[in-house]
């Protein structure tokens, strides 16, 4: 929680409290006067002060010094904002500079609102913060006594319609706060105090010093006054014996003497009738003057006060019957009668000033210690405490009365700095934040447009590219072709060559056969424009798709050789079959001088077998004729050099090579 400190700056005294929640934390007192009685400078005396009390982050600040101004002020129910225009105009002057002023609402009956406006000097408020500016202390709120005086009057239990009147009586000033259940009704300072007694004192030949311990003293004190003190008998019939109090048991002796008389020593003539007691005086709020006292309260008075204290007690409960009959009429309330009446500050040390107010109030008068049940609370004399408290309590955001004298321009700045600030700081961020957003939108538009010319520059070449990408895969395809006819060609009359050896050599061995047919098949073709068989069921003539022949390899093509076997001995059809087979099986695998087969599948793909009568008709032969389609092997272009230049001596193997025998007719 926290930390809220209230600094009451007093005639005599500065007195300061730190207040954390429910705790007091640190409290300290300093005497503004010096020890030959001179004033301290105020920044000199709150420096002190720092020392013990954490005077830096100060909440709340109440001077005696200044010379606050109060109205009340009844107005209609309006608008707030209509409202504090009305309350600003009636508290602010004609002419002249704009003073500091400031209202709170006070707790009224009926439907019209009342206002307590306070105005002060900003010259004397200006002086107050350069005075504590000296000393490090920057207060964020400047109040007034009796404001303070009724925060810590919060505190005060009362029930109901109670009501309760504190009164701070100070060296120079009196304030009073009539307060109920949580609300503020009235509040005022009078211009009477301590100093007043004291000076009633020193009119009769006593020092200030000797008035001010004298008037603090239990004893009475009675010098011989000019004048008599006590007033004159009355005409009236004597009253009944008032009612002894009971806090003073040992006046009982002269509060039962009788009021109709004025010697104090002289008994009543014949005894009072046996009447009802009444109260001694009842206060007439409506009267301009209160009623003078008793002679029961005179005698009282003597004895403990003294002939000077007595006439400055009256005096002072004058004022406060006529400051009761003041917020009686401005209240517009029929009757105000408060429950308590407490009593703080440095004159309520004055011991005999209690009872006295006792008798005229006719309701409990006590010393108000406001710092009761706190943790920390003083101990010595805690009812001078009531202020400081108040101010405390008030900086420490509790629901209390509170003020704030300090001058518009300090309030509009830190309304500005702590209220106003941040929205127009979220607008300039906002702002800003837009700007930045504009000009990395237009940066990014800028980069767009450069990135869609590079775009279109880069499309542009690259239907360039791929224009000339296609003229020279054209060139290529066209020159691939050429190479792949003219290696063909190279290739096809070294296959054929070979071929025919190949046929020779199986003659010798195959008599029965003559080949009636060669023709060559795609010689120099390219392999993408149609699949290349290979073999399958040599018996079914089937076949099967090659697989898809790369850009590299050449197609050599194939040969189709067909002929007639005849025999002059009757054969069986598996015998047939099983001759045809070997002689397939014999080209498949008839192999070039160089190395490597010639053909690298030899498919049959016509066979029809005729029955006749052999020679001179001894037994029936056969004959069947076949057709083989026999596929040279793919070459690579890589080879076709090699190929190429081994075309020679494979076109020469042929005619190197011994005459194969004649095949001779079977």
């Amino acid at each position: 929680m926290a930390l809220s400190v209230g600094l009451d700056i007093g005639t005599h005294h500065v007195r300061a409290i730190a207040l954390r929640g429910n705790r007091i934390v640190a409290h300290a007192v300093v005497s503004r006067r010096a020890e030959d009685g001179t004033e301290r400078p105020l920044a000199t005396v709150v420096a002190e002060l720092a020392e013990s009390v954490p005077l830096a982050r100060t909440g709340a600040v109440a001077s005696s010094d200044l010379d606050v101004l109060a109205r009340f002020l009844h107005v209609a129910p309006l608008p707030p904002s209509r409202l504090e225009r009305i309350i600003r105009l009636e508290l602010s002057p004609d002419e002249g500079p704009p003073p500091c002023l400031d209202a709170v609402r006070l707790a009224i009956d009926g439907d019209d609102l009342c206002y307590l406006g306070l105005v002060v000097d900003t010259g004397a408020v200006r002086l107050l913060q350069s005075e504590l500016a000296r000393a490090g202390v920057r207060p964020r709120t400047i109040s007034w006594g009796p404001m303070a005086l009724a925060a810590a009057a919060s505190r005060v239990p009362l029930e109901g319609d109670q009501l309760a009147l504190v009164i701070d009586i100070g060296a120079a000033g009196t304030d009073v706060a009539l307060v109920g259940e949580g609300r503020l009704l009235a509040c005022r300072r009078l211009a009477i105090g301590g100093e007043h007694f004291t000076q009633l004192l020193v009119d009769t030949g006593l020092t200030p010093a000797e008035a001010e311990r004298a008037k603090r003293a239990s004893a009475p004190i009675l010098p011989a006054p000019a004048e008599p003190v006590l007033p004159l008998p009355r005409s009236e019939p004597p009253s009944a014996p008032s009612a002894p109090l009971a806090p003073e048991p040992a006046l009982d002796a002269v509060l039962s003497l009788d009021d109709g008389f004025g010697e104090l020593d002289q008994p009543p003539a014949a005894p009072a009738p046996a009447i009802e007691a009444q109260p001694e005086l009842e206060l007439e709020l409506d009267d301009a003057q209160p009623k003078a006292p008793g002679v029961a309260t005179m005698k009282m008075a003597s004895l403990t006060l003294g002939p000077q204290l007595t006439r400055a007690a009256e005096g002072f409960y004058g004022q406060l019957a006529t400051t009761l009959a003041f917020f009686k009429a401005q209240l517009k309330r029929s009757e105000l009668v408060p429950a308590k009446v407490l009593i703080c500050g440095g004159g309520a040390g004055l011991a005999a000033l209690e009872p006295y107010l006792a008798r005229r109030f006719q309701a409990a008068v006590t010393r108000f210690d406001p710092c009761a049940g706190l943790e920390g609370a003083p101990e010595r004399e805690p009812w001078l405490w009531a202020r400081a408290y108040g101010l405390a309590l008030a900086a420490s955001g509790a629901d209390v009365p509170r003020i704030d004298l300090r001058p518009e321009a300090d309030l509009r700045r830190e309304v500005w700095r702590a209220r106003l600030i941040w929205p127009w700081v979220a607008a300039a961020c906002l702002l800003a934040a837009g700007a930045i957003a504009a000009l990395a939108l237009t940066e990014q538009i800028e980069r767009d447009d450069i990135e869609a010319g590079l775009l279109e520059n880069a499309v542009e070449e690259h239907k360039r590219l791929s224009a000339e990408l296609a003229a020279l895969e054209a060139e290529r395809d066209a020159a691939r072709e050429d190479l792949r006819a003219v290696a063909g060609r190279i290739h096809a009359a070294r296959d054929l060559l070979y071929t025919v050896r190949a046929l020779k050599e199986q003659t010798r061995e195959s008599k029965e056969l003559w080949v009636t047919s060669l023709q060559t098949v795609g010689v120099g073709r390219d392999d993408s424009e149609a699949p290349v068989p290979t073999a399958g069921n040599r018996l079914t003539g089937g076949s099967r798709t090659a697989v898809t022949r790369k850009d590299s390899l050449i197609d050599r093509g194939a040969v189709d050789i067909g002929g007639r076997v005849r025999f002059d001995a009757r054969k069986t059809d598996p015998e047939m079959v099983a001759f045809s087979e070997r002689y397939q099986q014999k080209l498949a695998e008839w192999a070039m001088p160089e190395g490597g087969k010639l053909f690298r599948d030899v498919i049959l793909t016509n066979r029809k077998v005729e029955r006749g009568s052999g020679t001179a008709g001894t037994a029936d032969g056969g004959e069947f004729v076949f057709k083989f389609r026999c596929f040279f092997p793919l070459t690579s272009l890589g080879d076709v050099p090699t190929a190429a230049t081994a075309q020679p001596a494979a076109s020469a193997t042929p005619s190197a090579t011994a005459q194969s025998p004649a095949v001779e007719k079977p």
